[in-house]
C-alpha cells in the first residue's frame, strides 16, 4: 500500500467532511463508516503485527472526543470524524516508519486542541476585541480547573442523572456567554491531520 493513496483519501475525505459540516453541519454516518472501515481493514491486512498500538490510540481519542461532547463542546460526528482520521494516520506510520502510532495520535490530539482554541480565540479577539479574549481564556480556565470539584460535590448531592444533564447544561452555557462560538470540527480536525501527515510523510 503506497502512502500517497492513503494521503489521497484521506484528502478526499476530510474535504466532503468540510464541505457538508460547514453547509449543512452534519455529515453521513455511512460515509464515516465506509472509511472507517476502508482504513481499518487496510491496516488489519497489511499491519496486523501493530494492532496493539493502533487499539491503545484509538481508545485514547475515544476517551478524549467523548469528554468534549461530554461537556458539549463537540457532537458525536466529530468524534467519528477524529476516529476515522486516526486510523488513516496510523497507516502512515507505520508504512513510512519514521513515528510510533501512539506518538503520532498524541501529536495529533495536542495540535488539535492547540488550533481549535487558537483559532476560536483570533475569531473572538477580530470580533469584540482583546479583552473578550482574555475573558474566553479565564473562562475556560476556571471551568476546567473546577469541573472534578463540581462534579464531585453535585454527585454527593443530585445522584447521577441529574447531575449529568444539569452541568452539560449550565456549564456549556458559561462558556457560550463568555463568546465561545467554535468552527466547524471537521475544519480543525483536517488541519490537524494535515500537520501529522506533512511529519511523518517528509
Amino acid at each position: 500500500m503506497h502512502v500517497q493513496w492513503i494521503i489521497g483519501l484521506l484528502v478526499l475525505y476530510n474535504a466532503v467532511n468540510i464541505y457538508c459540516d460547514i453547509r449543512w453541519r452534519i455529515t453521513k454516518n455511512l460515509w464515516h463508516l465506509l472509511f472507517f472501515f476502508l482504513f481499518l481493514g487496510i491496516f488489519l491486512t497489511h499491519f496486523f503485527e501493530y494492532g496493539g498500538d493502533l487499539w491503545k490510540g484509538l481508545v485514547i481519542v475515544l476517551l478524549y472526543f467523548l469528554f468534549l461532547e461530554f461537556i458539549q463542546t463537540f457532537r458525536a460526528g466529530d468524534t467519528k470524524i477524529a476516529l476515522t482520521n486516526v486510523l488513516g494516520i496510523s497507516l502512515l506510520c507505520v508504512i513510512t516508519g519514521k513515528v510510533k502510532i501512539i506518538q503520532c495520535i498524541l501529536s495529533f490530539i495536542l495540535i488539535f486542541s492547540f488550533l481549535h482554541f487558537a483559532i476560536d480565540a483570533f475569531r473572538i479577539g477580530r470580533r469584540k476585541g482583546i479583552t473578550y479574549v482574555f475573558l474566553f481564556i479565564k473562562t475556560l480556565a476556571i471551568y476546567y480547573a473546577k469541573m472534578p470539584f463540581t462534579v464531585w460535590y453535585e454527585l454527593k448531592k443530585y445522584g447521577v442523572p441529574k447531575v449529568i444533564e444539569q452541568f452539560r447544561l449550565s456549564e456549556s452555557k458559561k462558556i457560550e456567554d463568555a463568546g465561545f462560538v467554535s468552527i466547524p470540527a471537521a475544519v480543525t480536525i483536517s488541519m490537524s491531520v494535515a500537520v501529522v501527515s506533512f511529519y511523518v510523510f517528509w
